[in-house]
């Protein structure tokens, strides 16, 4: 049940004076009726008041109210006399149709309405038709089924209640509703209107009187005309007014029996009148509505015109303006009504640029007067104090018969758009002028970032390309080895190798020919290796006359058999400057493994192996990596260091063999020989930490501090008077050594700190290094050596790879026959006839000849007889130290024979 009910408004405690109120005047109102109307039966009455009233009642108080309404309904009927259950029905049917009406009405109606739409005015006929039939329904029901009306007068008796509620609620609710929104509002008007208002009230006062007051006459009709006046002149509250006045008047007079309607019973009179006056009431409120809105849309349209930007004229046939709005009358600085013909002169209208008065004919008002329509920028208003340049349209405006009824000039002042098509325009050259120096700023910047570009990649291809033979550099090739390493990390499903090459006698070419040549041959190297190389291979020059390789070793065979094909390619004969040179290549051959942690670790392991094959004539030029050789290498690196400390702290020593006069057997000289006792792995041959110090770049220190020891020496063996006069001291010296720009000074410094003289020190040179090594500077600066005073020979003669022609360009003063021709000198064979004809060559260039390792009396018999200068070997004696060389001296130096 509660959720039955959950759609009325609850009233609140401060609501129960209103309702209280209510009430009473729904009480009061309806008294009047019961006062002027005969009822026949069920307390039906046909005028009903209280309908309009308390709806109004609930649009100014609010729906809570309704108790209102129902508990004075209910009082009512029961003090006239009606049980309680037909006062209950009568009372729900008028409370809820009350509620209905309001419900439909307030979708359109609120409190600031004034009635002056015909929405709403449609609105309020709905809704008293809907609540007439609500409470006649209710109640007529009511009626029938409390027995005091039978349900054969149903239709009748519901007919009366319906009219009686409809009429009522359209004449009473607008004067209630009216004022009591609008309060005074409505009586703030000019005297004039008062007085206008006075004449209506008069002659309807006096039709009134003519139709319902003595002798009747059919005037009531008469008062339409009033109300069409009142419609059109006033607002719906004093329309509203009228109404209820000539209802009111007319209503008691005929229910006193008087007027036009008396001849007809009282209820049906009432009946009939209701309608009569209802009728008058919609055609008053719909002719207010129709009025308001359309002098509403004329206001409205006029200020839409108003706050247009543009003017807006309307001319009649003539050209006579009878309307402008307000910005063309700015612009045109009149409201003056003047002719078409006056129209160019009043207005100074001229053609832009010309100084004649524009004819009317040619104005765009004429023109669309005559039904054209017509558009011009060419027009302005020249005023004494401004000129105004004009847009113009001339507009025809026609009537429902097609005809031109009116003509329309919209018109605008175009100063502002000509100013700002001029700053425009200029704007825009200036623009483009801006554009133009953009894009030629933009094509320097175009050609700078091309340049820069090309500049980066010139940068970049001199950073990462060799500029002689054009191929990758070492950094190219480091970067790519480090990129191939990463890849066979990932998965090691892309193994490959590194083959490092070297060339092998490319110094003598680039020493004897020069640099133009060794370049030359460096250029036909890469290209001829190129043509055997294929991507993905990388192929790339290292430095000086070293190349690397990146091949890919998914065939673990490919890398040995590339490198087969570079090593044949090298060894073929080279053109340079006409000549044909042969040169050979070393090839180290480094394959990942799981072993190899590190890019670098694999290149290094190359260079390893490319030395092996230097170092081995069975390796056909190629060494594969292995272990072994990886063991030599940290073997050769500890070595290493090892020299560099020894060297350091000066624990190199030196050892002097005696070298002999075979003719006298008198001591003549004595060869200096170092010797390396390492603390750890004792003993270390010559050879080998010579070749590793050659290989290291150690041999300059080693040489130098060799050298610089020995001189010492003989200083000290000078000082104590141990040596011969004719006592020379030999030391050996590398060809890297001898090459050294700093050398010839250096020996000087020596010379000069040690106080000896220069023809006591015979510097050695290998014939090998000689023989490879021999230029024009070398050959200057052995002349400059000779020149100071100190000897030169050349050792380990016969075993070098170039022939004895080249003897008579080197300024030596004696060379030494290699110990392996003097091992089976004394026996018939190659060994003696080698050494013979050494000799007889050597002594041919005014040379002395050194024979070193003679061993036994037959060996020096055989030297003697073929001629030999001197000797060296352990027959005489073995390698001394310093202090055993020097008890040496005192015993031979200056007694003769040694043997």
């Amino acid at each position: 049940m509660p959720s039955l009910f959950a759609w009325l408004p609850r009233p609140r405690l401060r609501d129960w004076p209103a309702i209280w109120l209510v009430a009473g005047i729904h009480i009061l109102v309806s008294q009047f009726a019961y006062a002027y109307t005969t009822l026949p039966d069920a307390k039906v009455s046909p005028i009903w008041p209280s309908s309009g009233v308390t709806l109004a009642a609930l649009f100014l108080a609010g729906p809570q109210v309704w108790p209102g309404i129902l508990i004075g309904d209910f009082l009512l009927k029961v003090m006239s006399g009606l049980g309680v259950g037909l006062s209950i029905s009568g009372a729900i049917a008028n409370a809820s149709s009350r509620l209905v009406g309001y419900a439909i009405a307030k979708r359109v109606i609120s409190r600031s309405s004034r009635l002056q739409t015909l929405d709403e005015v449609w609105t309020l006929l709905g809704a008293a038709a809907v609540q007439a039939t609500v409470s006649a329904l209710i109640g007529t029901t009511g009626n029938c089924l409390m027995g005091n009306v039978s349900w054969s007068r149903f239709w009748s008796v519901g007919g009366t209640w319906w009219t009686s509620n409809a009429s009522s609620a359209i004449l009473f609710f607008p004067i209630v509703f009216l004022w009591g929104t609008q309060g005074l509002r409505p009586f703030k008007m000019p005297i004039k209107r008062w007085l206008e208002l006075l004449a209506i009230a008069s002659i309807v006062f006096a039709i009134m009187t003519l139709a319902f007051t003595g002798r009747p006459y059919p005037a009531s009709s008469l008062v339409i005309p009033m109300f069409v006046w009142l419609a059109l002149r006033f607002e719906n509250t004093w329309v509203a007014v009228g109404v209820v006045l000539v209802t009111l008047f007319s209503l008691i007079s005929t229910a006193n029996g008087r007027g036009q309607f008396s001849v007809l019973s009282t209820n049906e009179a009432l009946i009939l009148l209701q309608s009569y006056n209802s009728s008058i009431a919609v055609m008053s409120f719909i002719l207010n509505a129709v009025i308001n809105q359309a002098r509403n849309s004329q206001i409205y349209l006029r200020q839409i015109l108003d706050y247009l930007p543009i003017g807006v004229s309307v001319h009649d046939l003539t050209g006579r303006m009878t309307y402008v709005n307000a910005i063309g009358e700015a612009i045109l600085r009149t409201t003056s009504s003047l002719n078409l013909q006056g129209l160019a002169k009043f207005f100074n209208v001229y053609q832009t640029g010309k100084d004649e008065i524009v004819s009317p004919e040619k104005l765009p008002l004429a023109i669309a007067l005559k039904g054209e329509l017509n558009h011009t920028e060419d027009l302005e208003l020249r005023w004494p104090d401004r000129t105004v340049p004009l847009e113009v349209w001339g507009i025809p405006i026609y009537d429902k018969a097609g005809n031109v009824a009116e003509g329309m000039t919209v018109f605008q002042d175009i100063h502002e758009r000509l100013e700002n098509a001029r700053i425009i325009y200029q704007a825009n050259e200036q623009l483009s002028q801006a554009v133009q120096e953009l894009e030629a700023t933009n094509r320097k910047l175009e050609q700078e970032a091309s340049e820069r570009q090309q500049a980066q990649a010139q940068l970049w291809h001199l950073a990462h390309f060799d500029t002689l033979t054009q191929l990758p550099n070492r950094t190219y090739f480091i970067q790519q080895l480090h990129a191939w390493f990463h890849r066979y990390q990932v998965d090691h499903q892309e193994p490959f190798a590194v083959l490092f090459l070297d060339c092998d006698r490319f110094k003598i070419v680039n020493d004897s020919l020069g640099h133009s040549a060794g370049d030359s041959l460096l250029t036909q190297v890469a290209q001829r290796l190129q043509t055997c190389i294929a991507e993905p291979v990388i192929f790339a020059r290292l430095g000086g006359d070293e190349f690397g390789v990146l091949v890919p070793a998914n065939d673990p065979n490919y890398p040995q058999s590339l490198a087969e094909e570079l090593h044949d390619l090298i060894v073929n004969p080279f053109e340079v400057q006409g000549q044909r040179i042969y040169i050979g290549v070393s090839i180290g051959i480094s394959l990942t493994s799981t072993r190899v942690q590190a890019a670098e670790e694999l290149l290094r392991n190359a260079d390893t192996a490319m030395y092996a094959a230097k170092r081995n004539p069975l390796s056909r030029g190629i060494q594969v990596f292995s272990d072994k050789l990886s063991v030599n290498s940290r073997k050769n690196l500890a070595l290493e260091t090892s020299l560099r400390e020894a060297i350091q702290q000066a624990e190199i020593d030196l050892y002097y063999q005696p070298i002999i006069d075979l003719k006298t057997g008198t001591l003549v000289a004595a060869e200096a020989l170092a010797r390396w006792f390492h603390p750890e792995l004792g003993t270390i041959p010559p050879l080998e930490f010579v070749s590793l110090a050659e290989r290291s770049k150690l041999i300059f220190s080693l040489g130098n501090f060799i050298l610089e020891k020995a001189c010492l020496q003989v200083y000290l063996w000078q000082q104590a008077q141990l040596m011969p006069d004719s006592f020379v001291l030999h030391v050996n010296i590398s060809a890297q050594q001898i090459c050294h720009e700093d050398f010839g000074d250096w020996i000087k410094d020596i010379l000069k700190r040690t106080e000896i003289p220069a023809q006591k020190l015979m510097l050695e040179i290998t014939e090998s290094s000689v023989a490879e090594d021999i230029d024009q500077r070398l050959l200057k600066l052995l002349d400059e050596l000779k020149s100071m005073g100190i000897k030169l020979s050349i050792d380990d003669f016969g075993t070098g790879y170039s022939s004895l022609s080249y003897l008579q360009k080197l300024p030596v003063n004696s060379l030494k026959i290699d110990r392996s021709f003097i091992h089976q000198i004394n026996q018939a064979g190659d060994n003696r006839q080698v050494a013979q004809a050494t000799i007889a060559l050597a002594h041919s260039f005014g040379l002395a000849v050194v024979a070193e390792g003679i061993e036994d009396e037959a060996q020096l018999h055989w030297l003697r007889q073929l001629g030999c200068d001197m000797g060296q070997g352990y027959y005489f004696s073995k390698p001394l130290s310093a202090h055993d060389m020097t008890e040496f001296l005192r015993c031979h130096g200056s007694a003769g024979k040694t043997r």
